[in-house]
C-alpha cells in the first residue's frame, strides 16, 4: 500500500508507505536523511515471511507529507501517535534508521505505553558537540560543522544537497563518496539495482524543493530536549564498527545511556549495513513467540 496519506488535527498531511503483511504484528521504520517512505522497500518479503506490518510515515516537509515550521524531534512522537490511531494500532515496534534514530528515541522516550520495544540501526547520535563530528567521512563532515557554526544556512546547504542529489550531479557524488567508505559500504554502493533504488529513494525525499531537509539536517546539530536516560522502553542498537557516517562511538555511547540498553555490533559493518541485516534486525524486534 503506497503513498497513504492522513490527515493530522493540525490540517497537515502525513504521508506513509505500508510493507510486508498489512494484519501482521506493527512496526514503524523511521527513514534517515535525506530518505523518504521508501525506506521500507528493502523489509517488505521478510516482513511478509516474519508477518510484520511495516509503516514507513515521511517526516514533515519530505517526499508527500506536508511540511511543519518551527518542530522539534520531540514534536514528532504525537504525528506518530495520531497516526497509530488512524491505523487501529495500540501497541507497536519503533526502528529508526540512520538519521531516523533520534526520532524512534524520541518516540520510545513520549510514547512507553505504546511502544513495546524500539530498534536503532546505524543510528546517529546527538551531534550538538563538534567533537563527534571528526570520525564523519567529509561529505557529512563539512556541511554539519558548517550547520553547528551558522544555523541560517541550513536552507543554503540544502539547496546544495537537493542540486547534488537530484540531478546528473548524483552518479559522480556517489562514486566518489564511495572511495572514502569503508568496503562493506562501498560493495553496497557498488550494486546497481540498490544504487537506483538509492537515488530514486533520495529524489522523492525532495519532492516539495530543499525546505524540508533544510529543517532535517538542521535539527541533527541540536539538542533533542529529552535524555535517553528517561527512556524506559527496551532499546536495541545495531552499529557497524566501520561506520564513518553515523560514528560508531556515539552507538556505544547511546547504548550506555539508554538503561537496558543493548548494543549489536556488525564487525567490519559500515553506515549501510543494516541492507544486509534485515533477517536479524526483525527477528530481535519480533522473537518468535510475539509473532505466532
Amino acid at each position: 500500500m503506497l503513498d497513504e496519506t492522513m490527515t493530522l488535527a493540525d490540517g497537515r498531511k502525513q504521508a506513509f508507505d505500508i510493507y510486508g503483511d498489512p494484519a501482521g504484528a506493527p512496526l514503524f521504520i523511521f527513514h534517515g536523511l535525506p530518505s523518504c517512505r521508501k525506506i521500507g522497500v528493502p523489509f517488505h518479503d521478510v516482513a511478509v515471511e516474519r508477518r510484520v506490518a511495516v509503516v514507513c510515515p515521511e517526516r514533515p516537509g519530505v517526499g508527500l507529507s506536508d511540511y511543519q515550521p518551527r518542530r522539534r524531534i520531540v514534536d514528532y512522537p504525537k504525528d506518530i501517535a495520531a497516526l497509530a490511531d488512524h491505523l487501529g494500532w495500540k501497541r507497536f515496534t519503533v526502528l529508526g534508521i540512520s538519521g531516523g534514530g533520534p526520532y524512534a528515541a524520541a518516540v520510545a522516550h513520549n510514547l512507553p505505553d505504546r511502544v513495546i520495544r524500539a530498534g536503532i540501526a546505524s543510528g546517529i547520535g546527538e551531534l550538538s558537540n563538534v567533537s563527534a563530528f571528526a570520525e564523519m567521512i567529509p561529505a557529512n563532515r563539512l556541511p554539519l560543522r558548517i550547520l553547528h557554526s551558522s544555523h541560517v544556512v541550513s536552507y543554503a546547504l540544502a539547496v546544495v544537497s537537493e542540486l547534488v542529489y537530484t540531478t546528473r550531479l548524483a552518479d559522480s557524488f556517489f562514486h566518489r563518496m564511495a572511495a572514502t567508505m569503508p568496503p562493506g559500504d562501498a560493495k553496497i554502493l557498488a550494486d546497481g539495482p540498490f544504487m537506483e533504488f538509492l537515488k530514486e529513494e533520495i529524489r522523492e525525499s525532495f519532492r516539495q524543493g530543499p525546505r524540508g531537509f533544510a529543517t532535517e539536517q538542521l535539527l541533527v546539530v541540536l539538542p533533542w530536549q529529552f535524555l535517553l536516560e528517561d527512556v524506559r522502553v527496551p532499546v536495541i542498537f545495531w552499529h557497524g564498527d566501520q561506520d564513518h557516517n553515523a560514528p560508531y562511538s556515539l552507538a556505544q555511547k547511546m547504548a550506555r545511556a539508554v538503561p537496558g540498553g543493548r548494543l549489536i555490533v556488525w564487525s567490519g559493518g559500515g553506515h549501510l549495513a543494516s541492507i544486509e541485516h534485515v533477517p536479524e534486525i526483525l527477528d530481535e524486534l519480533f522473537p518468535v513467540p510475539a509473532r505466532a
